[in-house]
C-alpha cells in the first residue's frame, strides 16, 4: 500500500440517517433506542447521525403533545441521551417538541460530546391535506438570538444557527424539518449561502402512490441547487397508521446525487452510512457564482465544535464508498440512452442551425472508422433530416495514410454504404512521402510530427473539396 496515499487527506466525511425502531408517545423506548443506535453507528465510523422528526416521542402522538407529562419525559430524556452518548465522537442530530414562552415547537436537537449545542425550531408548518400540524404547533421562522434554559445551561435556540467544526475540513450544518424542504424558499437556500455544506433533514413524511419517486428527486434537487450533502431521515412505519402510513425512507446525496439509502418499510431499527466528499462541494461553489456574488444580509450565529478525532476519513480502506470505472457514464442502461439520445439531439440541431442560417445545405466529412468521425457523421445524418434536406449532400471520404488499418478503413465504408451515403478514397501516401521527405521526417519515427502532418493534410484536403462542392467541414 502507498504510504502517502494513506496520509493523505481524501476529504471524505461519514455520516448516518437513522429511522429507529418506535413506540408512539413511549420516550424511554425510544429515547434508550436512539441511544443504542447512536453508539452502534458510531462504531462504523459517523460523524454526523440525523434521526426523524419528534423521533423521541414519534409523530403522530396527536393531542398527547398537550401533555406536560409528556414534554417532561422528553426533557429528561434529552438529558440522558446528551450523557449517554458524551464519549461518542459524533454529532447527533435527534426530533423533539419544546415548549418555550408558552408555545410549542417542533425543533431538532444538536448534541455533541456530552452538550447539547444548539436547538432549531421547524420553519414551516403544514396545515394542509392529511397534515393538521398547526394545530399542535408554532413556526420557528421569526426565532433568531434566542437561548433556552436547560438545567444549569443556556443553549441558544432558533432558525439562525449554524453548527461548524472548529477546523478547515469545510465541516458545516444547517438543520431544517421535514416541510421546510418542500417549501418555495427552504432554510436550506440560506444555510447554504451562509456556509453550511451539509443540510441535515429530519422528517415524518407519508406515504402516497408516487410520493416516493418524488421526494427523492426533491432532496436531489435540493441538494444539486445548493452544491451540498442533504442527510435525509424520516419516520418509520411503527408511526401510528390511523391517518396516514410512513415508510422511514432515509436518504443520503451529494451535490445532487444519490449515495445511499435505507431500506423502507422496516419494522426493526434501520440506517444507512456513506462518505461525502466536502472537497467536491467546495469545488463546485467556487464555480457557482450564487456563492461568490450573491449578496446575503442574514445573520447566523455559528455553534462551533470540535471532534476529538481527525473528522476526515485519512484511510484508503477506511473510504467505503464505491466509485464507479466510467464516472461520466450513468450506470443504468436507460439513463444512458436517455443521455446519448440527448446529446445526438443538442449536436444535430446545433449543426442544423449552423446549416439554415448560412443556407449552406452540403457537408463534406473525413472518416477514418473511429468513433469521432463516426459520431460527426450520425450528427450530419440527423441534422440533414431534421431540416429535410437529401442525404446524398453528405459526402465522405476515407483518407488513409501511414498507420491507417483495414479494420477501420472498412468500418467507415461499411457505415456510409449502410446510409447510403456518398462515399470516396482519397490516400495521402504520396503527398506525405514528399512532405517527410521534405522537412527530413522519418516516417518510422512515431512522434507527434507523424501524427499532426498528417492530420494537416487531410484538414488541408477536406477543406478544399468543401470549396469545390460548395459545402462545409
Amino acid at each position: 500500500m502507498n504510504t502517502k496515499l494513506e496520509e493523505k487527506n481524501f476529504g471524505f466525511f461519514k455520516v448516518a440517517c437513522a429511522i429507529p425502531e418506535l413506540k408512539i408517545a413511549d420516550v424511554y423506548f425510544n429515547s434508550k433506542e436512539i441511544v443504542r443506535l447512536s453508539k452502534e453507528i458510531s462504531k462504523k465510523g459517523a460523524r454526523l447521525i440525523v434521526f426523524p422528526e419528534l423521533s423521541l416521542t414519534g409523530y403522530s402522538c396527536g393531542d398527547l403533545f398537550y401533555q406536560s407529562h409528556l414534554l417532561y419525559a422528553c426533557w429528561n430524556a434529552l438529558g440522558d441521551i446528551q450523557n449517554q452518548t458524551k464519549e461518542l465522537d459524533c454529532v447527533v442530530v435527534l426530533g423533539l417538541p419544546i415548549k418555550f414562552e408558552s408555545k410549542l415547537y417542533n425543533s431538532a436537537a444538536i448534541l455533541f460530546a456530552g452538550k447539547i449545542l444548539g436547538i432549531v425550531p421547524k420553519s414551516f408548518i403544514p396545515n394542509t391535506y392529511e397534515f393538521y400540524e398547526k394545530r399542535w404547533f408554532q413556526s420557528g421562522s421569526k426565532l433568531t438570538g434566542r437561548e433556552i434554559n436547560f438545567g444549569k445551561e443556556k443553549v441558544p435556540f432558533g432558525v439562525d444557527l449554524i453548527f461548524s467544526e472548529n477546523g478547515e475540513n469545510g465541516i458545516s450544518i444547517g438543520v431544517e424539518i421535514c416541510e421546510d424542504l418542500w417549501m418555495v424558499s427552504p432554510p436550506s437556500n440560506d444555510y447554504s449561502l451562509a456556509g453550511a455544506t451539509i443540510i441535515a433533514n429530519l422528517s415524518a413524511s407519508n406515504e402516497l402512490l408516487g410520493k416516493y419517486e418524488y421526494r427523492k428527486s426533491l432532496i436531489e434537487n435540493q441538494s444539486a441547487k445548493c452544491n451540498a450533502a442533504y442527510i435525509y431521515s424520516s419516520s418509520g412505519v411503527n408511526e401510528s397508521s390511523s391517518d396516514m402510513v410512513f415508510s422511514g425512507h432515509g436518504v443520503i446525496t451529494e451535490n445532487g446525487k444519490i449515495l445511499n439509502e435505507t431500506n423502507r418499510f422496516c419494522f426493526s431499527s434501520d440506517y444507512a452510512l456513506a462518505d461525502i466528499d466536502l472537497q467536491i462541494l467546495s469545488s463546485e461553489r467556487l464555480k457557482n457564482e450564487s456563492f461568490s456574488e450573491f449578496e446575503f444580509s442574514k445573520n447566523y450565529r455559528k455553534i462551533e465544535f470540535r471532534f476529538k478525532e481527525a473528522s476526515m476519513l485519512k484511510s484508503a480502506n477506511s473510504v467505503s464508498r464505491v466509485f464507479i470505472k466510467n464516472p461520466f457514464v450513468p450506470e443504468k442502461i436507460d439513463k444512458r440512452n436517455q443521455n446519448c439520445r440527448e446529446i445526438i439531439s443538442i449536436q444535430s440541431y446545433g449543426l442544423a442551425k449552423r446549416l439554415k442560417s448560412t443556407g449552406i445545405q452540403k457537408v463534406v466529412l473525413g472518416v477514418s472508422g473511429g468513433l469521432d468521425s463516426t459520431l460527426a457523421l450520425l450528427v450530419s445524418v440527423e441534422s440533414f433530416k431534421i431540416l429535410g434536406i437529401p442525404l446524398k449532400n453528405i459526402y465522405t471520404f476515407s483518407l488513409p495514410g501511414f498507420g491507417t488499418t483495414e479494420r477501420t478503413k472498412n468500418n467507415s465504408k461499411r457505415l456510409s454504404g449502410l446510409l447510403q451515403i456518398s462515399y470516396e478514397t482519397i490516400s495521402i501516401h504520396e503527398s506525405m512521402e514528399i512532405h517527410f521527405k521534405n522537412i527530413g521526417q522519418d516516417p518510422n519515427q512515431f512522434d507527434s510530427t507523424f501524427e499532426n502532418s498528417q492530420a494537416r493534410e487531410r484538414t488541408q484536403i477536406l477543406m478544399d473539396l468543401a470549396n469545390k462542392l460548395g459545402g462545409i467541414v
